[in-house]
């Protein structure tokens, strides 16, 4: 299983507060747990021990960032990616200034409001941490998208 969530905070947020209730622990009973880190090395030694983990039958789950290392790449095809659960909608950081830019130019010389493309490229990039696990037309898995803006669709 990989899980995605929208930046290094908001998933320590939320493995903090798995921990605080026991529930991060729960999970640890029946799978092997890995996390993708902000430094390249110990990223790469926990995806080689995730796969080693599935190769072997314990199975795993990888928690892992949408515009991440990862999510950029890294295929969980076959037996490494049954399940892939989306933790909120990758927007990008409105405080980026190169964005800001980006979004001012299209709006001015294109006429594409800024909602829709921050939109776009939101569900651009959630689709493509869901691809991570469907690599040919012989992969299943169960897609999960948990957001609040979402309980309406």
């Amino acid at each position: 299983m990989v899980c995605f969530f929208t930046g290094y905070q908001y998933m320590s947020e939320v493995l903090l507060s798995w921990h605080s209730t026991g529930l991060l622990k729960e999970l640890e009973q029946h799978k092997l747990v890995f996390v993708e880190t902000q430094g390249q090395e110990e990223t790469t030694k926990s995806l080689a021990d995730f796969r080693t983990a599935c190769d072997v039958g314990r199975g795993a789950i990888f928690f892992s960032i949408a515009r991440g290392k990862i999510a950029e790449g890294i295929d969980f095809d076959h037996h490494y990616g049954r399940a892939v659960i989306m933790f909120g909608v990758p927007f990008l950081p409105p405080t980026d200034e190169a964005l800001r830019q980006r979004l001012l130019w299209m709006s001015k010389c294109l006429n594409i409001p800024e909602a829709e493309y921050r939109n776009f490229d939101a569900m651009r990039q959630a689709s493509q941490c869901i691809g991570r696990v469907f690599r040919n037309k012989t992969d299943y898995g169960l897609m999960v998208m948990v957001d609040l803006s979402l309980i309406h669709i």
